[in-house]
């Protein structure tokens, strides 16, 4: 599992392929995120000897991406006088950079 970061205190929900109901567990969709990661774990039961340190490897990398990520928003959103727009700055940032992960895995 790769950990995506996103702000309580963003001025905006999470990207629509977090929070869509066309798919779930039992019907798939490309336009739900949680597919693109389900899938990773499905192959990994396959062969988790073979598999996991790569997919382990891969989360890694994405973390670390992700902590770089959150200093850049955090430094975009201080830079804004209105707290509204500095949520509105971190909403931003966060779903980007989770769209961006989330196509990476597919």
């Amino acid at each position: 599992t790769a950990y995506l970061p996103f702000f309580a205190a963003a001025g905006a929900p999470a990207p629509e392929s977090f929070c869509s109901h066309e798919g779930y567990m039992a019907k798939f969709s490309p336009k739900v995120a949680w597919w693109a990661f389900n899938l990773i774990n499905q192959y990994t039961d396959i062969n988790f000897q073979l598999i996991n340190a790569d997919v382990r490897a891969r989360a890694k990398i994405v973390e670390d991406e992700a902590e770089q990520r959150v200093e850049e928003c955090f430094a975009k959103a201080d830079k804004e006088k209105d707290p509204a727009r500095a949520q509105d700055e971190l909403a931003k940032c966060s779903n980007e950079f989770a769209l961006e992960k989330v196509a990476g895995w597919w």
